[in-house]
């Protein structure tokens, strides 16, 4: 009995089956550290080497697909100047990551400078992000535009600027 064919498919099976590689925790940080840049400098390549083909990128304004981050990706640098994203702290636990960060950008219609602690959390999946849900006060960078809030940038990130009095 020639069991060359059952052995070759089997092994195909296997190879089928097998779990993906996981990310090391050095490469979910290069992972984070690249999206985030990508986002500063506006390079559309290393953006979209960083995410996967089923991406979603969600915010208190929606979840997008990736081809709808794509479109937001490519007409930020036409809506905001100056991008900058100040990190804080990383956790990485298996797969997922929580990022906590300052992000910054100037509103080029008004010229007024924005300042936003974030946190994010994320997972990755074969190498790629899968997905990025940013949590973070909407209504601060507004009110940093009409002068009633301090832009606090560099500072550590809080979803409300330290520095200005409370709301509650």
């Amino acid at each position: 009995m020639n069991l060359r064919p059952f052995l070759l498919s089997a092994g195909a099976l296997v190879l089928t089956l097998a779990p993906a590689r996981a990310s090391t925790e050095p490469e979910i940080r290069a992972l984070v550290l690249k999206y985030t840049d990508s986002w500063s400098t506006g390079d559309v390549a290393e953006f979209t080497s960083v995410i996967s083909p089923d991406f979603h990128f969600c915010n208190p304004g929606g979840t997008f697909d990736r081809a709808k981050t794509l479109e937001q990706f490519t007409a930020s640098p036409k809506l905001y100047a100056n991008i900058k994203f100040y990190h804080i702290n990383l956790v990485i636990q298996g797969d997922r990551f929580m990022a906590e960060y300052q992000y910054c950008s100037t509103d080029r219609s008004t010229g007024k400078r924005e300042a936003d602690g974030t946190v994010a959390v994320g997972q990755v999946k074969d190498g790629k992000i899968v997905s990025w849900k940013e949590y973070y006060d909407p209504s601060v960078g507004d009110l940093q535009a009409a002068g009633k809030l301090v832009v606090d940038e560099g500072a550590d990130a809080y979803p409300y600027p330290r520095g200005a009095p409370n709301r509650w």
